[in-house]
């Protein structure tokens, strides 16, 4: 069972990665890339995303930690966060194109799971 403190920031988690989402397939790679404030929106939801996932619980990373790439995230948080070797806005538009929907879906598979458990 995941405590209630976990699935919301699961919830949250979740949010962030349909914002991000949102972004990448309304608008193109050239009207982001031009567009300082939607530039800054997806550097700010990375920032916002690592941010929560290390507020889970130490259980919860334990029995989900090949779902949630924690490590990764805290890669792209501290780029964005401290501008290293200036952040490459291709590299933050090719994650949201291959890797968050595949994190939103785990991310809801263990909200679901939780479901499922508390059903029995």
């Amino acid at each position: 069972m995941i405590s209630k403190i976990d699935l919301r920031i699961l919830s949250l988690m979740i949010e962030k990665t349909e914002r991000l989402l949102e972004v990448f397939q309304k608008h193109s790679r050239e009207e982001i890339e031009s567009d300082y404030t939607l530039s800054d929106t997806i550097q700010f939801e990375f920032e916002k995303l690592y941010e929560d996932s290390t507020r889970l619980s130490m259980e919860l990373r334990f029995v989900f930690g090949d779902k949630l790439p924690v490590e990764k995230l805290r890669g792209i948080r501290n780029r964005v966060a401290h501008n290293y070797e200036e952040v490459s806005l291709q590299i933050l538009l090719d994650t949201i194109e291959k890797d968050i929907p595949l994190l939103k879906a785990d991310l809801e598979n263990i909200v679901n799971s939780n479901q499922s458990e508390e059903n029995k």
